[in-house]
């Protein structure tokens, strides 16, 4: 029989690469969020740019380019809502004939019963989307921080990486983050 040795190295090797697995699924989402933040940074940065070119201050240009984007949202939400408020009283006005015509007699008294059995249950599922839009808020207030944080310290990037990189592999970062950064800037700007 062979005798198998596991060294104390190993051992500890094996529960810090668990650790840190583990670690890394418990952060998960900050790290998406990061992700997106970099994302936006990414597709924003090029606009930022063009308005410094005209003496803009960086930060100016970042809220500048931030507050169009929520007029944007804002302009979009205000063309939707008012359709919606009208034609939602409309829709439940004329819903039992759209039922009937779809779900036979029967199966549309059990549904209207199962319907009924689960207004109880009404207010909890109110809580949860309340929950879930204040988290939503929070998460959007935190990755546009994020970004602008990033878009302000965008143009430090160079200076920030010779302070502990080697020339070399200075020009050879600060050349892929460039290249990455209009790629991914460019298609996702080609999504949108």
């Amino acid at each position: 029989p062979k005798k198998i040795e596991i060294s104390h190295r190993t051992i500890i090797f094996a529960i810090a690469a668990v650790a840190g697995a583990w670690f890394l699924f418990y952060i998960r989402d900050l790290i998406l969020d990061v992700f997106v933040a970099i994302l936006i940074m990414a597709v924003l940065n090029p606009t930022v740019d063009r308005l410094q070119r005209y003496k803009v201050p960086r930060a100016l240009a970042i809220v500048a380019v931030y507050l169009s984007i929520l007029a944007i949202f804002v302009a979009v939400f205000i063309g939707v809502i008012p359709p919606l408020v009208d034609q939602t009283p409309r829709l439940i006005e004329r819903l039992p004939g759209y039922l009937s015509i779809i779900v036979p007699p029967s199966l549309g008294e059990q549904l209207v019963n199962e319907g009924l059995a689960q207004l109880g249950s009404l207010p909890s599922h109110i809580v949860r989307v309340v929950v879930s839009v204040v988290t939503n808020l929070f998460t959007l207030v935190f990755v546009f921080s994020v970004a602008f944080y990033l878009l302000l310290a965008r143009k430090n990037l160079d200076g920030n990486l010779e302070s502990f990189l080697p020339p070399l592999a200075k020009a050879r970062i600060v050349g892929f983050v460039v290249v990455l950064e209009e790629k991914l800037g460019g298609w996702l700007r080609g999504q949108i």
